[in-house]
């Protein structure tokens, strides 16, 4: 189907710290009658919303992505999990948190939503990642994550959720955590070369031949994890810290 053009508009403004910002925004065309949305985001890639912004006082951070060479700013451990996820997922070649606001116009009422990250993967696709805690289970709430599915289905973006909760309470999540941890660890060529020796024969290889190629031991581990999020190395959703738990060549270096 051909994409209908868009009207588009570039501005700047300031906000309560004196801050210049330029947005820039776009039409977004549905095709349903009675439901209209504009998609608002920063022309330099950072969070449409200011992380701190002197009015209220909650938790936030800084996360240094090896993914994305850079250090990405967080306002609620939800985002922070998202990272996590983000920067071990083979799939996903960069990401970034908040990237945009929609301003949508449905039949008696108007809405905003800005999502909690925003995924390039491998293949080009654009996935929006809405991350659900416990206090967003009202039906205000999930009607505002349906329009906008709405409007990112009409764009070819692909829009998830992922339930916080049940994320945490999986066997996934400590892997995850212990993984993401050691992401910075230095590696060298020459581990790069005995990781790929591994792979020689083998589409698939164990996590304990893997890390045995890298040395032993929690440097062994340490390494592997580093290979993770530089996309050296691949896991699955299933992946355990066991011998025989399966572990491929990462997009990196395919």
């Amino acid at each position: 189907m051909m994409e209908r053009p868009y009207t588009s508009a570039t501005w700047t403004q300031k906000d309560g710290r004196g801050a210049v910002t330029e947005l820039t925004s776009r039409d977004v065309f549905t095709g349903q009658n009675g439901f209209f949305a504009e998609l608002v985001e920063r022309t330099d890639g950072l969070p449409i919303r200011p992380i701190v912004d002197g009015r209220r006082a909650r938790t936030v951070g800084m996360y240094f992505s090896v993914k994305n060479g850079a250090a990405a700013p967080w306002e609620a451990g939800t985002e922070l999990f998202g990272f996590h996820l983000a920067e071990l997922t083979d799939a996903v070649v960069s990401y970034r948190a908040q990237p945009h606001t929609l301003r949508m116009r449905m039949v008696g009422r108007a809405a905003t939503y800005t999502p909690d990250r925003e995924d390039i993967l491998s293949d080009g696709t654009r996935r929006i990642i809405e991350i659900k805690g416990r206090d967003k289970g009202d039906a205000d709430y999930q009607a505002k994550l349906s329009a906008a599915g709405r409007a990112y289905a009409a764009l070819g973006w692909t829009f998830e959720c992922l339930d916080l909760a049940d994320y945490r309470a999986s066997a996934r999540f400590p892997v995850v955590d212990l993984i993401q941890s050691r992401r910075r660890t230095t590696i060298t060529i020459a581990d790069v070369h005995a990781v790929q020796s591994v792979f020689e024969s083998e589409a698939l290889c164990g996590f304990g031949q893997v890390t045995r190629a890298l040395g032993a031991g929690q440097i062994a581990v340490a390494k592997f994890s580093a290979m993770v999020a530089r996309r050296y190395l691949a896991i699955d959703e299933s992946f355990t810290l066991t011998d025989d738990a399966p572990v491929a060549l990462g997009g990196a270096l395919k």
